[in-house]
């Protein structure tokens, strides 16, 4: 006996399977479209005197390239005195630029003028956000990739090259300085950190905590940039740290008033493939 069946139900099924496939699809291309993923990103939500915390990220690549560099950078929020202003009587709107924050810290301003002529700029971030229920608006200014294959790592690691500034939607501005590092003052305040290339993983501890057969000092640890040559597809990369702040850096600031976000430190990460930058950085925002 021949089996009739309705033409809207055949046209119902195919159309299923056709749209089924493409979700396929599409989940796929999801999971390949970055050539690297990021797997975890985890840090806490204020940095607190004495109080320990933990930090870790964790990327995988989707497919192989020549060269990965991840560069982790530390900024924290600055009180600036007058004499650090460039004019000392700026006030600002929640529609101006984050950037004009930046261009009346002397300090900027001077590494500014004193680099252009040369052809240095710096690399360029903006960022938006809500954080503690306040929109605000950042601009990330870092000078350290340029700097440090002029002068070297080692020299450029001396000075704050990483600069932030947020202006939020009430005209609150914040000025923020940093450097490339997995958080600041890290020989007094990190207590541990693992960094891993899939099983080979290196682990550094306190210098007085160091035992001849036990982990290295944190005083040799990478300060922030990590390079990985001849990666595979299906290599994972972890960085994992914990801190316990008991040294700040000098005129650090938290403005935990009316209106304002507490906002004390940005922790950015980046990673570059074969030396182009992989979309935005990554940026962790602190109280």
């Amino acid at each position: 006996m021949l089996l009739r069946f309705d033409e809207r139900v055949i046209g119902l099924a195919v159309v299923s399977l056709i749209l089924s496939t493409l979700t396929v699809l599409t989940i796929a291309r999801e999971k390949v479209e970055s050539p690297l993923e990021v797997l975890r990103n985890e840090y806490p939500s204020a940095i607190v005197a004495n109080q320990r915390a933990t930090f870790s990220f964790a990327v995988v690549a989707r497919e192989g390239f020549e060269d990965l560099l991840l560069r982790f950078s530390i900024l924290t929020q600055k009180t600036l005195r007058p004499e650090d202003l460039v004019d000392p009587q700026r006030q600002y709107s929640a529609e101006d630029d984050p950037e004009e924050v930046l261009n009346n810290a002397v300090k900027v301003a001077w590494l500014r003028n004193q680099t252009e002529w040369l052809g240095i700029r710096p690399e360029k971030f903006s960022h938006t956000f809500e954080f503690q229920g306040i929109g605000c608006r950042m601009v990330l200014w870092d000078y350290s990739s340029i700097l440090e294959s002029l002068s070297g790592q080692q020299l450029a690691l001396r000075a704050p090259l990483t600069y932030g500034a947020i202006l939020d939607e009430n005209g609150g501005h914040y000025y923020f300085e940093g450097e490339s590092g997995f958080f600041f003052i890290p020989q007094k305040n990190v207590v541990s950190l693992s960094i891993a290339h899939n099983t080979d993983q290196t682990g550094y501890l306190r210098d007085d905590e160091v035992r001849p057969e036990s982990k290295l000092p944190i005083s040799q640890a990478p300060r922030g940039v990590l390079n990985y040559k001849a990666v595979k597809k299906d290599d994972t990369f972890t960085v994992t740290f914990t801190v316990d702040p008991r040294a700040f850096p000098a005129s650090f600031a938290s403005t935990p008033l009316p209106g304002r976000a507490d906002i004390s430190v940005v922790q950015v990460i980046r990673a570059y493939l074969d030396g182009v930058l992989l979309d935005q950085p990554i940026i962790n925002i602190m109280a």
